[in-house]
């Protein structure tokens, strides 16, 4: 549905139709549901013609970031919703999305949750120039790559998608997390210090 949200605010005249969509990929959902959903409004006449390409710029390592899995995502997504709707035309085959499907290694740095300096200045820059917050995590590594768009001199209407909840997250003490075992506690220990 963001995909056909998009697709309302284009043909409203909110927004110029994207040519590419620039987003953190680490689950792969988000990528392979505006991937499929891009697809599918391009194919009911909706709008965002032509389909922009997603452009997913890597929080997780290989192999759990490639496109197999972001297509494969999408295309299971795709056969689900033309079996539910029984209209099969609404199945897209591997090489429509493959054609518009980028992945950017280039931001991971050394691992998922560990900021590089290229995202902190991303986060930095996107706080002062534009006033939402990103985070080092996903969104900020998202941004670099914005960033280094525009410092190549982006002449093409790009999209950048944060996917950052804005909800504070709450506080959680020693007494929320007995629960878990002593070797779950020692690494999560471990994980909050590694990332600090």
């Amino acid at each position: 549905s963001a995909a056909f949200e998009l697709a309302q605010q284009v043909k409203r005249g909110d927004l110029p139709s994207p040519e590419r969509v620039i987003l953190p990929v680490g689950s792969n959902c988000t990528s392979a549901g505006l991937l499929l959903g891009f697809w599918l409004a391009d194919r009911l006449g909706l709008g965002l013609s032509p389909r922009p390409v997603v452009v997913s710029v890597r929080v997780t390592p290989w192999p759990v970031t490639i496109p197999y899995r972001i297509l494969g995502l999408a295309l299971e997504a795709g056969k689900l919703l033309g079996e539910l709707l029984g209209r099969p035309s609404l199945v897209p085959d591997r090489a429509a999305l493959a054609s518009h499907l980028e992945i950017d290694p280039r931001r991971l740095g050394p691992g998922y949750g560990f900021a590089t300096d290229e995202g902190r200045e991303a986060v930095r820059l996107w706080d002062t120039h534009v006033g939402h917050p990103l985070e080092t995590t996903y969104s900020g590594k998202a941004a670099a790559r914005v960033i280094a768009e525009l410092h190549r001199g982006l002449d093409r209407p790009t999209l950048f998608w944060a996917t950052k909840s804005s909800a504070t997250l709450p506080e959680v003490n020693d007494d929320e997390v007995a629960w878990a075992s002593r070797r779950m506690r020692r690494w999560m220990a471990q994980a909050v210090v590694a990332r600090d």
